[in-house]
């Protein structure tokens, strides 16, 4: 037997080793996923984060002993679920941020793309004034207190009023204050120009980008009221300059059942224009209706496209993310907040009308909204014995949430960390 990856750290001073009791009776614990891979089988426990090789002819029985004390073996009576519940509220608890370091701007809730499955129709279109832009970095300045700040630069199209994006930087810039930035973007106003100032300037390292077809399908789609003659071809060249200029880009794949098969041309496509880009990656997600529904056909789609992506050398297979779950994303993060074109503040990027905190010109904060943000959905039956229980956390406020999880959910989860553990390189 072989350690290929070491125990979170965190997890190693909290409740390793495990203490063998001679009265006890030991089973496998459920948060484990065996892959068969060249010369034996990689076993990660997705509990403790540490992942172990068994070669041909081992067994578990053969380190019976140390297994336990690694807790791959737990005992019989153990409640696991119960356990990994206790581990994550001692982490809430004492891992607790006082100061905001994460930061998702909208610069404008407004768009030049009309998308049909855009989930931000009917809400308000308004851009950032330059004063607000002036009073958000005095806000982000007063409550980082002197850390490295991370801002996401989001919208409706963030690219549509550049002049807030540059008024932050330069405020935070002449206060000394060390930032680094991302966006979300459709990426069609990424000029030559922009994408230098992106980089020199905002300190841009990474942008997400979405695609939403080939040629055809992706201008039918977006149908900017500005694209030009041809955007689609506009927004590829757009991304190779991002990729020149040392910016990391992400095209994510929006996926449904009318456009799964034209996303699987996109692949060949994608990879015929990107060949050989280590700084691009592509992946696939499926396109959610505003109920947050999904259909079983649309997630099997998204496997065969990511499949696809990575036979073609676009999507690769990704690191195995070695910590212990505490927070489900920036919604029950204490460190992190969204502020809106008026100076609104909220915890979600998805709430942009409403459920907010506070604002920038207060110092107070609404108490029981933050709270509600951290609010967990009841466990489902099928938790109990789902090995990704420990990295898994859902909100009852998450719009994403309220279909439940689905063996066709799990199995996707599933299917992607096995393919990680299969393909994890191993260092030295």
């Amino acid at each position: 037997m072989k350690e290929l990856l070491s125990a979170v750290s965190v997890i190693k001073k909290l409740c390793l080793p495990q203490k063998s009791d001679p009265d006890k009776a030991y089973h496998p614990t459920v948060y484990h996923l065996s892959v068969p891979c060249d010369g034996g089988t990689r076993v990660f426990n997705t509990m403790t984060g540490e992942m172990i090789f068994l070669a041909d002819g081992e067994s578990w029985e053969q380190y019976r002993e140390e297994l336990i004390a690694h807790r791959f073996f737990v005992p019989e009576e153990y409640d696991e679920r119960q356990y990994v519940n206790s581990i994550r509220q001692i982490l809430q608890l004492t891992q607790r941020k006082k100061n905001k370091t994460h930061f998702t701007i909208f610069s404008t809730t407004d768009c030049n793309a009309r998308c049909f499955y855009c989930y931000e129709h009917g809400r308000r279109r308004m851009a950032m004034s330059t004063q607000t832009a002036h009073d958000t970095a005095d806000y982000i300045a007063r409550v980082s207190g002197g850390e490295k700040v991370k801002l996401r630069w989001f919208g409706g199209e963030p690219l549509y009023n550049q002049e807030a994006i540059r008024t932050i930087c330069a405020d935070l810039s002449a206060r000394g204050i060390e930032y680094t930035s991302s966006m979300v973007s459709n990426g069609l106003y990424l000029t030559e120009d922009t994408v230098r100032e992106a980089w020199e300037v905002w300190n841009l390292k990474s942008l997400q980008i979405t695609l939403d077809g080939t040629e055809q399908v992706y201008n039918r789609t977006k149908a900017y009221i500005d694209g030009g003659e041809n955007p689609y071809r506009t927004v590829l060249g757009n991304i190779k300059d991002c990729l020149t200029a040392g910016i990391r880009v992400s095209v994510r794949l929006n996926v449904n059942q009318a456009n799964a098969e034209d996303m699987m041309c996109l692949c060949g496509e994608l990879a015929e224009e990107f060949r050989d880009e280590k700084l691009l990656y592509v992946y696939a997600a499926p396109i959610r209706n505003a109920a947050g529904l999904t259909t079983e056909a649309e997630k099997e789609a998204v496997l065969r496209i990511e499949e696809a992506l990575r036979n073609t050398g676009l999507m690769g297979y990704g690191n195995i993310k070695n910590d212990f779950k505490v927070n489900r994303c920036m919604a029950d993060d204490d460190s992190s907040e969204t502020i809106l074109p008026d100076g609104s503040v909220g915890k979600c990027e998805h709430f942009s009308d409403n459920e907010f905190i506070g604002s920038i010109y207060e110092e107070a904060q609404d108490a029981a909204m933050i709270a509600s943000w951290k609010e967990q959905m009841d466990d489902q039956e099928e938790c109990a014995e789902c090995p990704l229980y420990p990295r898994c956390v859902r909100l009852k406020k998450c719009e994403w949430e309220q279909a439940g999880c689905s063996e066709a959910d799990r199995q996707m989860k599933i299917q992607r960390l096995k393919h990680q553990i299969a393909h994890y390189q191993v260092k030295g």
